[in-house]
């Protein structure tokens, strides 16, 4: 047993160096990786090439977290099971399991360990349109905005609605978003997904034209909340851009 598991090993690190010449002409090269790291998980308990494989309630609750493999400082959770994106209809639904929370509780993989709790100002969970992602399979980006977006996002977050998204009147790394806020204590109290689906023009009949973004704050009262950004959605193409681009992937020194 112990033979066949090195054996796996070996075969999954040569199947990953290959992944890296395949990325940019599959778009189904993300879900190979996850799914081989869920066997590796399942038969040694190790998820190389991951860094964690875990699971939420129900069928599709299976994830994983790893490094991207062309941009290994970017850290992501994937799902295991085969859901294209944001524009799946089942993610909105209320058993569906909550990806955002999975992402959140997995952030001390990028965030340094002394200020992982509070997350530094910024720490922000993003999952692009259809129209931006290279990738069919669902995954979550973990990473920080850029310190002088995230101070002005926190120092706006107070003035955010509660009813439904409204442009949010100033351009994060030049980009125009809708915003609203969440006052909730954690993610795991509400499903992004079926905010964005509910509260945002539009958006339930095309969701996958939509980014989204769950960016953690603090009210001044110390109460905390939870920002969600989103994309206006047009026929001009500055609407639809990739989240990864507006996030710095490493946390550390926050």
């Amino acid at each position: 047993m112990r033979k066949r598991a090195i054996a796996l090993v070996l075969a999954l690190a040569a199947f990953y160096g290959g992944v890296k010449l395949a990325h940019a002409y599959q778009r189904s090269t993300l879900g190979w990786v996850a799914d081989a790291c869920a066997v590796n998980a399942a038969l040694t308990s190790l998820p190389f090439p991951c860094l964690q494989v875990g699971h939420l309630q129900g069928d599709l609750g299976g994830y994983a977290i790893l490094r991207e493999p062309i941009d290994r400082r970017r850290t992501i959770l994937v799902a295991l099971s085969a859901i294209h994106g944001i524009e799946d209809p089942r993610l909105p639904e209320a058993d569906a399991p909550n990806f955002f929370e999975a992402a959140w509780a997995q952030r001390h993989w990028l965030l340094d360990p002394r200020v992982a709790e509070p997350a530094p100002t910024g720490f922000a969970l993003g999952i692009n349109s259809h129209r931006s992602r290279s990738q069919d399979r669902l995954h979550i980006h973990m990473g920080c905005l850029a310190p002088k977006a995230a101070k002005a996002l926190a120092e706006a977050a107070g003035r955010l609605g509660t009813r439904g998204f409204k442009p949010l009147g100033f351009t994060i790394h030049g980009r125009k978003l809708w915003a609203m806020r969440v006052d909730a204590g954690a993610i795991a109290d509400f499903n992004p997904f079926a905010i964005l689906a509910a509260k945002m023009p539009g958006a339930r009949t095309a969701m996958g034209d939509h980014l989204l973004f769950v960016v953690p704050e603090r009210l001044a009262d110390g109460r905390r909340t939870f920002v969600l950004l989103t994309n206006p959605v047009g026929r001009r193409t500055d609407t639809f851009f990739p989240v990864e681009f507006m996030l710095e992937p490493n946390c550390r020194g926050r």
